[in-house]
């Protein structure tokens, strides 16, 4: 056998060998049921999320509230700790 014939012979077994395979076929429901699970995917509900922003809008506005009511409980401090000098003897 010559090297020509021999490697014909190895393509048709080949070619043979894949003639053989059988193509796959799918369920019949397997897109029904992908579809039904792409469906029933959790989503987040507008209402959590708007939830969500009211309760962070919270939290801001009272942190905002505190800072303002600690700025003035600190001036207050600091005016407490400044004395104040009384002039009246000096004044003429």
């Amino acid at each position: 056998m010559n090297m020509e014939n021999a490697s014909n012979t190895n393509i048709e077994q080949a070619f043979e060998k894949l003639a053989k395979i059988k193509r796959v076929e799918p369920n019949e429901g397997l897109y029904e049921k992908t579809l039904m699970k792409i469906h029933n995917k959790q989503q987040i509900s507008i209402l959590w999320v708007k939830i969500a922003a009211c309760l962070l809008a919270v939290f801001f506005a009272s942190e905002v509230y505190l800072i303002s009511k600690k700025e003035i409980k600190n001036e207050q401090e600091v005016s407490l700790l400044i004395t104040r000098t009384n002039n009246i003897l000096y004044h003429e």
